[in-house]
């Protein structure tokens, strides 16, 4: 077990170093950690993503579930407004 969480956090760091869209990669960087657990980190680079670009609407969106499983609604709530805001025509906000 040791061993596949070493090799999520370094699967993490190696993602978080990716070369492109920066704010992209922290969106990415962000459902990656979200798949190993790290929710905090997750939030840190949605956040990051939202600073870069704010009218990445996938970012609030995924930004907004995590909200919305941590039962903070309001917070949800206002990341999901924005996106629909952001993207009228998203099936996924």
């Amino acid at each position: 077990m040791e061993k596949a969480l070493l090799l999520a956090a370094v699967l993490f760091l190696v993602a978080a170093t990716a070369i492109g869209d920066e704010a992209q990669d922290h969106v990415r960087n962000g459902l990656i950690g979200l798949k190993i657990g790290f929710v905090d980190a997750a939030i840190t680079e949605f956040n990051k993503a939202i600073e870069l670009k704010p009218d990445f609407a996938e970012a609030y969106r995924q930004r907004g579930l995590i909200m919305q499983t941590k039962s903070d609604l309001d917070s949800a709530l206002a990341d999901f407004n924005k996106a629909i805001e952001l993207n009228p025509y998203s099936t996924d906000a």
